[in-house]
């Protein structure tokens, strides 16, 4: 079993990756036009990267509570961004800063999708 210290660090390296995508996200959305496709799966990559992010810090959210129906999308929307994210790993080169980024990614939304179902109080992370 591990140490609280250990766990508070596994954490928030699975926090830092997620972040950093959300961010992304951000960005590219404010370079799109409202309305589009792209502005609408950015939107939904930010809604799940939030939420997952929440779960995460353990964090209750101030919002009502998705829908099974809203987590189960959630949770594909996590999973898209995991094959994205296998597919620019295949294709990058071992021992790489974007490499090390995508495998760091990769194993954060691996994380967050498969805590996304389980209800806040009953969240256990295993990094």
């Amino acid at each position: 079993m591990k140490n609280a210290h250990s766990t508070a660090h596994d954490i928030k390296a699975l926090i830092r990756p997620l972040v950093s995508l959300h961010n992304k996200c951000e960005k590219a959305q404010q370079k799109c036009q409202p309305g589009t496709w792209q502005h609408a799966r950015l939107q939904h990559n930010l809604e799940a990267l939030s939420y997952a992010l929440a779960h995460l810090r353990q964090e209750v959210p101030s919002l009502q509570s998705p829908t099974i129906a809203e987590q189960q999308a959630m949770k594909q929307t996590l999973e898209n961004l995991c094959d994205v994210t296998e597919q620019a790993l295949q294709k990058s080169t071992s021992g790489t800063a974007s490499h090390t980024l995508l495998c760091n990614r990769l194993r954060a939304l691996r994380v967050a999708a498969s805590v996304l179902h389980t209800p806040f109080s009953d969240t256990e992370i295993d990094p």
